[in-house]
């Protein structure tokens, strides 16, 4: 089941707070076509993407990650949908995607404290 909820991006408040310093790192970068943002809870990862797609108006898919998108099979469904809801597309269009799932018969071996698919 795909919680809708989670394929949309945060509703900013007023009241956040400006981070001046990676602004401008994303301002450098917005073209880019992946950015990875990694902090603890609470840093404002979401608040700041969030920022730079209302600013540069570019497409994209959101998803909130949770626990259970640690099972491929549940992350690709979401990543499916948010791309169909963002795209207008349909399912068949993004056929190729589902078949990605092969990808769940890969080995995951651990290196240090990341896992990598098919290593």
């Amino acid at each position: 089941m795909i919680l809708r909820t989670r394929l949309n991006k945060p509703i900013l408040n007023k009241g956040y707070i400006q981070r001046k310093r990676l602004n401008k790192i994303m301002d450098e970068n917005w073209y880019k076509s992946f950015h990875l943002i990694l902090a603890g809870s609470g840093y404002g990862k979401s608040i700041l993407t969030s920022l730079l797609l209302d600013r540069f108006k570019v497409s994209y898919s959101w998803i909130s990650l949770e626990t259970d998108c640690n099972d491929m099979r549940v992350f690709l469904s979401y990543l499916m949908e948010s791309i169909i809801s963002s795209s207008g597309s349909n399912e068949s269009d993004l056929i190729h995607l589902t078949e990605s799932l092969e990808l769940l018969s890969c080995p995951v071996k651990e290196i240090g404290s990341k896992k990598v698919i098919g290593g």
